[in-house]
């Protein structure tokens, strides 16, 4: 299935319909490659018995700590490329449930590995913050795709 604006770009400057198709698998591989190199970071990171523990201050009585941010950060990008990847351009409903219970369950799992780690400890606000991450990154990037869905068409006669 090729877009009709994408389909007539391809058309005037030569390229032909399969170049098209390759060039869109080879973007799906990426993001797969992405997802797993983001996964095995944060994995890895989860079982390290260093701490990052670093304040800020943002009002004069209230303190966030910068793990937290990193926390939501890399779970966000964590769900927004295996979205992309599992997802697609399809509007399939059951995978986005089955990709964010996928992030609830790695969540808990690093979040409770911390608990056998010597200096690391367990934290219910950093799953919460994965989760938060998780969840947008999912949710958007899955938004966004649908969103881009409505180009996909057949290509039209008009061409």
């Amino acid at each position: 299935m090729e877009g009709y604006i994408q389909y007539r770009i391809f058309k005037k400057s030569g390229f032909r319909q399969n170049q098209y198709l390759n060039t869109k698998i080879i973007q799906l591989k990426n993001f797969k490659i992405y997802f797993w190199l983001t996964f095995l970071t944060i994995a890895v990171i989860s079982i390290l018995p260093v701490s990052f523990i670093n304040i800020i201050k943002i009002f004069p009585k209230f303190y966030i700590r910068l793990d937290y941010i990193f926390h939501f950060i890399s779970y966000l990008i964590l769900a927004s490329f295996f979205t992309a990847w599992r997802v697609g351009n399809e509007k399939n409903t059951i995978s986005i449930i089955l990709i964010i219970a996928f992030g609830i369950i790695f969540s808990l799992i690093t979040e409770v590995s911390q608990i056998f780690i010597p200096i690391r400890s367990f934290n219910h606000i950093d799953i919460i913050s994965n989760i938060g991450g998780y969840f947008l990154g999912s949710i958007t990037t899955y938004y966004i795709l649908n969103k881009t869905r409505y180009f996909i068409n057949e290509p039209s006669e008009q061409i």
